[in-house]
């Protein structure tokens, strides 16, 4: 009898071992993801707040498959997509401390800067997460007169079906000032 107690409890305990081991690697956030600094206490809440998970995503990719194959198959590499927006009402200080917090935690952890504007009007950042060609992740932050906008998106994203995600969304860019 005390055999089969000694391999219940060595069971027990391995069970236990892998339970913990899936719980700690559960709670490492994956590469790509940013914690952004919460300006709610500053603010009010958030004027626009998204947090689509893999299973939204997922929902999303789906529903977009029939009309955009393309638009579906960049979801289905999106892990998780943060959408924050504050209105700062001219007091944009702690924004900005968050921007520059979050550009110097993600400049440490060897992230790429591709775009960096700094006029009276706003502050913009946006940096990528590179690994063997591919963005693990994409920060984008706007700090201006009026809003605070940080956006992280999560997960495996081809630089090359960029262009195409951008024009599903709209997003155009105006060159006519250069």
């Amino acid at each position: 009898m005390r055999f089969v107690q000694k391999i219940a409890c060595s069971v027990a305990s391995m069970f236990l071992m892998i339970g913990m081991l899936a719980g700690c690697s559960a709670m490492a956030a994956p590469p790509g993801a940013i914690d952004f600094p919460d300006l709610s206490h500053h603010y009010g809440d958030a004027v626009v707040e998204t947090s689509l998970d893999k299973g939204m995503l997922g929902l999303i990719g789906i529903l977009a498959n029939s009309e955009e194959p393309e638009l579906a198959e960049i979801i289905s590499g999106v892990k998780s997509v943060i959408i924050r927006v504050y209105n700062v009402n001219g007091k944009r200080e702690q924004a900005l401390a968050g921007l520059h917090q979050v550009s110097a935690q993600i400049r440490r952890d060897k992230w790429e800067p591709l775009i960096s504007v700094n006029d009276k009007e706003s502050q913009v950042r946006l940096f990528a997460k590179m690994n063997e060609g591919k963005m693990d992740g994409l920060v984008a932050m706007v700090v201006s007169e009026d809003d605070a906008v940080f956006i992280n998106v999560v997960g495996e994203i081809d630089p090359a079906k960029l262009v195409h995600l951008t024009k599903a969304m709209n997003i155009e860019y105006d060159n006519s000032q250069t």
